[in-house]
Formats: structure tokens, C-alpha cells, sequence
């Protein structure tokens, strides 16, 4: 599903896929984790790839396989390339107040990778 690049619309449809998830009786714990990742996702996708602009479009994708759920969150940005991100646990970065997204996304998830160009990130996570 493809929504602008606006809170409002990123909450709705997070809500819905929460509610999605809840229905098809997933392990809480998984639930729990898939959703802090996609939440991430979201909110680097806005704030970063595309620059919070509500005229760019952010597109979601869900798939539920046995007992994996992946998501796919594409932004209409420039990319990066996620290896040169320093690490947030570095003693200079511990009181930053930024730059632990993509460390909580790789904590929460079972895979986790970003396409060539850096604007989409697909994960997944299993559950036990």
C-alpha cells in the first residue's frame, strides 16, 4: 500500500496492520517485534528518505508465510548505504538523541536488509 508521507495517514495504517496481525493468531512477542521494526521503518522512511515532504508517497508491504511476517517500506528518497552508519553504542553517541533506528530494527528483526540504492528496507521476523 502506498500513503503519504504524513503521520496521520502512517498511523492509520500501522494500526491496521497491527489489528491484521492480532487476527491471525500470532505470538504476541512477534507481534510486538514486527511492529517496532515497521514502526522504524515508517519513521526513517518520513523523516529521512523523504525529507517529511506530505507530497511524497511511502509504500508498505506485508506478507505472512507460515510463521515468518516481512515487511518491505520504500521511500521515494535519494538512499544511503546503511555500512556507514557508526554504531550507537560508541561511547561519544551514547547521549545522542538520534541514530539508533536501523540498530533497533537489526535487535528486533530475524532479516534485515536495504536494497542497492538504500530506499527500501525488507525484514523479517519469525516466530518460535
Amino acid at each position: 500500500m502506498a500513503i503519504p508521507s504524513q503521520w496521520s495517514a502512517a498511523r492509520r495504517t500501522l494500526q491496521e496492520i497491527d489489528a491484521s496481525l492480532s487476527r491471525r493468531v500470532m505470538d504476541e512477542r512477534t507481534k510486538i517485534r514486527f511492529m517496532g521494526a515497521l514502526y522504524e521503518a515508517v519513521a526513517n522512511g518520513i523523516t529521512h528518505g523523504n525529507g517529511g515532504d506530505p507530497e511524497k508517497v511511502l509504500c508498505i508491504r506485508v506478507s505472512i508465510a507460515g510463521r515468518c511476517v516481512t515487511a518491505t517500506v520504500t521511500d521515494a528518497g535519494q538512499g544511503f548505504d546503511p555500512s556507514t552508519l557508526p554504531d550507537p553504542r560508541a561511547s561519544e553517541l551514547l547521549f545522542h538523541p538520534r541514530g539508533r533506528g536501523v540498530f533497533l530494527m537489526k535487535s528486533l528483526t530475524d532479516q534485515l536488509c536495504f536494497n542497492a540504492k538504500g530506499n527500501a528496507v525488507t525484514f523479517t521476523v519469525r516466530e518460535p
